[in-house]
């Protein structure tokens, strides 16, 4: 009995983990969301979260207009919007975390790039910042981390 209470134990607790959702090899998403390409009639927005960043086991939302995505620790999301305005709300797992604002204007066939920063201060209410980043430093910063890809989210505007 001894025997197999550490086998159970171990598939009961791993079993109530949270997964990721992640983007296969062969799926057509990933190849869309890894050539880091515009669209004719949309908007596209990249948001990463660092792999080196604070609260690196908490699964966050950003909030964009009536919409609540999922951001995962050292994951990306390729983001494709209708053209129109946008407002992003960053959320804090702290109660008393500052969470960042940003008004957005989609335009089509233009590509914009975000970290996504959750930020821990010891004495002080934490924040989480939106920080604008050039596809450059966006797509090394990928790379060098393996970041994970998790599905996109096509938004509408709101307006």
């Amino acid at each position: 009995m001894k025997k197999l209470l550490l086998p159970l134990l171990t598939v009961l607790v791993a079993s109530g983990c949270s997964t990721v959702p992640v983007l296969t090899q062969d799926s057509p998403e990933l190849q869309t969301t890894q050539s880091f390409s515009a669209v004719d009639d949309k908007a596209v927005i990249y948001l990463y979260r660092d792999r080196e960043a604070n609260f690196g086991l908490f699964e966050l939302e950003i909030h964009i207009d009536d919409e609540d995505v999922n951001t995962y620790p050292a994951c990306y999301r390729r983001f494709e919007l209708e053209p129109g305005n946008y407002f992003f709300e960053a959320d804090h797992p702290d109660v008393f975390g500052f969470e960042d604002e940003m008004d957005f204007t989609a335009k089509a066939g233009e590509v914009s790039y975000f970290e996504y920063l959750p930020i821990a201060r010891f004495g002080i209410p934490g924040e989480t910042k939106i920080v604008a980043k050039t596809a450059e430093e966006t797509q090394q910063l990928i790379r060098e981390q393996d970041l994970c890809v998790n599905p996109i989210v096509q938004l509408k505007a709101r307006d």
